[in-house]
């Protein structure tokens, strides 16, 4: 799951031609590569992170991309409380 979840943000960096998230993407891939174990730990369930995939999928194909965005940071900020506790 998590290396499915690297991909999905990777892949949405790279087609989206954005180099801030492909620069995040490179440095958090870097991260999980050294501690695997904690990050899998950190995963929500596989539901709930192919439901948010699926969500910004959506939004992107609509051009949502306020809403989008708004997935990408509550997605990130549900990590790093993950990551807190």
């Amino acid at each position: 799951q998590l290396q499915h979840d690297m991909r999905f943000f990777a892949r949405l960096g790279q087609s989206s031609h954005n180099q801030v998230v492909q620069l995040l993407m490179n440095s958090i891939a870097a991260a999980v590569t050294h501690q695997p174990d904690l990050f899998m730990q950190l995963m929500p369930e596989p539901e709930v992170t192919l439901g948010h995939h699926q969500e910004l999928i959506e939004c992107l194909a609509e051009r949502e991309t306020e809403r989008a965005a708004n997935l990408v940071e509550d997605y990130l900020a549900d990590m790093t409380a993950r990551f807190s506790s």
